[in-house]
C-alpha cells in the first residue's frame, strides 16, 4: 500500500470522502460505481467493470441497456442469421 498521508473518519453512517487529488490520480469520475471488497483486513476499492448478463466476462457493448461481451454479441448474431 501506498501511503498518502490522508486520513478520514467516517460519519456516523459509515461514509467517508476520498480526497479529490486521490480519485483525479486513479481517473475516477463523479458518481463512478465502485466495487468494494475485503484482502485481509484491507478494505478495496475498484472501478466497477460493466459484465456481461449472460457469462459475466467483461463487458464491451451495450445493446438495449444490456451488458455484453464480444463473444456472447457474436454468438446472439450467429444465433439470429440461423434462423
Amino acid at each position: 500500500m501506498t501511503a498518502t498521508g490522508y486520513v478520514r473518519r467516517t460519519d456516523h453512517l459509515g461514509r467517508f470522502v476520498i480526497p479529490r487529488s486521490i480519485r483525479r490520480d486513479l481517473g475516477f469520475e463523479d458518481h463512478q460505481p465502485l466495487a468494494i471488497g475485503v484482502d485481509g483486513e484491507a478494505i478495496v476499492l475498484e472501478k466497477e467493470v460493466p459484465r456481461c448478463v449472460i457469462c459475466s466476462a467483461p463487458a464491451t457493448k451495450e445493446f438495449a441497456g444490456r451488458s455484453l461481451c464480444a463473444d456472447c454479441l457474436r454468438g446472439l448474431i450467429e444465433l439470429g442469421r440461423s434462423r
